[in-house]
């Protein structure tokens, strides 16, 4: 998997479909896309409603969710932010694979599924051309020999189904469970795949920019968030 060339076709593509508001693809370190926790994030497309400089991948074991000031807030303080760090943290505190929360962050892949701007997703210019070269990148990437992952966690819902989709051209498919989120009725979806001689476990979570669902106050959710992670990780 060559990013360069992935990159490439990105900034063509969002020429020739009319784009205005610039691109974005990997929140996390070149280092991840090589070598990593074995975990990969993957949120739906960068928002914004003014055009911002695009940005293919970070160095130097830089991340968007720790090491970036957005909008007004301190640097890694905005909702989605804190959000996902509390995410990472309940999978640390489980496994231990790393020396705390922030390297395990540092080591993962992270990426937008669509790479390119818009204010809403609905509001995306030319939405489904621009999906369906998404599915194109994203399956140069889950085809990979770097495709090692171990868990793909999907922000929202609309690219946990694309994922889905792409995995299920080349693997089985074995259990499906739905848990409860401690948010109203909203449920988490975990699926589970045999890929080779190993499993892949697949999670959507509700857009943690909206739903706050980790650290609520007076441990609201807890259990239930317990419960998914216990399940993700088992």
């Amino acid at each position: 998997m060559k990013i360069e060339k992935i990159c490439q076709s990105i900034d063509k593509k969002h020429q020739e479909l009319g784009h205005t508001l610039g691109w974005r693809f990997i929140n996390s370190s070149s280092d991840t896309i090589k070598e990593n926790s074995g975990i990969c994030l993957i949120t739906l497309n960068p928002s914004g409603n003014t055009f911002e400089k695009s940005i293919c991948v970070l160095k130097n074991k830089k991340n968007a969710y720790l090491d970036e000031s957005w909008g007004n807030k301190d640097v890694g303080k905005d909702k989605l932010q804190i959000q996902i760090q509390h995410l990472f943290n309940e999978i640390h505190t489980r496994t231990n694979t790393y020396e705390n929360n922030e390297i395990l962050i540092r080591n993962s892949f992270m990426a937008h599924f669509v790479p390119f701007r818009s204010n809403t997703f609905d509001e995306l210019h030319n939405k489904n051309l621009s999906v369906e070269f998404s599915k194109q990148i994203w399956r140069q990437i889950l085809n990979s020999e770097n495709f090692k992952f171990s868990i793909i966690i999907c922000i929202a819902k609309e690219h946990f189904e694309f994922v889905n989709e792409i995995l299920l051209e080349k693997y089985e498919l074995n259990i499906t469970k739905e848990l409860n989120t401690g948010w109203g009725a909203y449920k988490a979806i975990i699926n589970q795949y045999s890929i080779e001689n190993r499993k892949l476990k697949i999670i959507y979570l509700q857009h943690l920019s909206r739903f706050s669902i980790f650290n609520r106050k007076e441990n609201k959710g807890k259990p239930e968030i317990e419960r998914i992670f216990n399940y993700l990780l088992k």
